[in-house]
């Protein structure tokens, strides 16, 4: 678990989901803003809306003492209610019998997405990523990534550059990149279409990779990721193109309906930033978005 010392400076840079005040530890475990509780498993507050019942068991249980089933218990959770949720057992075989992140996630009920998440370094959006990142990332930063997945930015950003704070609204996704790839990161479960609960300026710049499209409030996320990221610098890649066939989850737009959200400085296409990486030369246009205050 992640030292105490961290966890402390992170949640200074912490805030209420429901009504922006700060957070602090009111038992062991469990954070309050004065006047809701919310857990704070492994180092990773559960701030999540709409999950009140699942967030008053895990508090319950938490509250006698039970933090195993109540750890189980939100590795139950799913992206939403349309996918049924892991039975508590099978998340305590995960947190005790998982040698590894490959069986943890088959353990955990991931399914089609285990192969994503486990071979997640070498697939070409990755290196569209690390592009993006590479050329226009400050070094030596606070990175802030919105939709972080198991930690695999979060993990390269730390090992290359600077610290990094990462937000998913999955907090099994939280739980594998404390345990297996990102373990000093600064975690939050969260669902960013209702705000980010982090003060002003948490992070120098903020990014998001391979996740922008997942979010039904596209223009609060981004007016979000830059009024926490002190450089006003957000990086966002591979977002989808309502405009071409493709048959992954989320809320495309248009490249029009892109530019019209974020206003983007430049513009890159996937294909073109890869080539880039490979050559260390910067390209522009297109499809995965850089975007940025003018006067940074």
């Amino acid at each position: 678990m992640k030292g105490e010392e961290v966890g402390d400076r992170f949640l200074a840079r912490l805030r209420s989901p429901r009504n922006g005040g700060p957070l602090r530890k009111c038992a062991h475990h469990i954070l309050t803003d004065g006047v809701d509780e919310w857990p704070y498993l492994e180092g990773i507050p559960y701030l999540r809306s709409g999950r009140d019942r699942l967030r008053g068991d895990a508090l319950r249980l938490l509250k006698q003492g039970d933090v195993p089933r109540a750890l189980a218990l939100l590795l139950t959770d799913r992206r939403n209610n349309s996918i049924p949720p892991l039975d508590p057992a099978d998340a305590r075989k995960a947190m005790v019998a998982g040698r590894n992140i490959g069986e943890t996630m088959d353990q955990l009920g991931y399914g089609l997405m285990a192969p994503y998440v486990l071979h997640r370094w070498c697939l070409p959006t990755f290196l569209s990523g690390l592009a993006l990142l590479e050329f226009h990332a400050p070094r030596g930063a606070t990175m802030f990534e919105a939709g972080c997945g198991a930690g695999h930015f979060l993990r390269r950003w730390m090992d290359r550059s600077g610290p990094a704070i990462g937000a998913d609204m999955i907090f099994s996704n939280l739980w594998l990149a404390r345990r297996f790839v990102a373990p000093a990161a600064d975690l939050v479960c969260c669902d960013l279409d209702d705000g980010i609960p982090l003060q002003p300026d948490s992070a120098d710049f903020s990014y998001a990779q391979d996740a922008f499209h997942y979010f039904g409030n596209k223009p609060l996320v981004f007016s979000e990721m830059r009024r926490i990221a002190a450089g006003k610098i957000v990086l966002l890649g591979h977002v989808h193109n309502a405009s071409q066939e493709n048959f992954s989850p989320g809320e495309a737009l248009s490249i029009e309906e892109y530019r019209a959200c974020v206003d983007p400085d430049r513009t890159y296409d996937d294909g073109e930033l890869v080539e880039a990486l490979r050559q260390s030369t910067p390209h522009s246009r297109n499809h995965a978005f850089q975007a940025s205050d003018r006067a940074s």
